[in-house]
């Protein structure tokens, strides 16, 4: 997303913007109907591309300021420097969840 499509790291990207970074990447197609396949909102008056739009998952990291949010939508799953500091205690579930992926890492 910031590295092919959102270099400005703007907030969404225009059909305009879309088809122009389309175009840089060398991208054969036409990048006017894969934007609009894209949009994922039923709201066909939007005239913009979301990162929510593409991949959820890392909207939703960067939304909360996950530390991995970037390694995330490189493909690299949840690796970074240093842990990144809890905004709040983890809740039974998501700690339950943590200690569950830690585990299956490990085998």
């Amino acid at each position: 997303w910031r590295q092919g499509l959102n270099p400005n790291n703007l907030g969404s990207v225009s059909e305009e913007l879309f088809v122009e970074r389309c175009t840089a990447i060398g991208f054969p197609g036409d990048a006017r109907k894969v934007f609009r396949w894209l949009r994922t909102d039923t709201d066909l008056a939007r005239k913009e591309l979301l990162l929510h739009d593409l991949d959820p998952y890392t909207a939703g990291a960067i939304r909360r300021g996950d530390a991995c949010a970037e390694s995330i939508s490189s493909g690299h799953g949840r690796r970074i420097m240093s842990s990144p500091k809890p905004k709040a205690p983890l809740s039974p579930l998501a700690a339950a969840r943590v200690a569950a992926q830690a585990a299956a890492q490990t085998q």
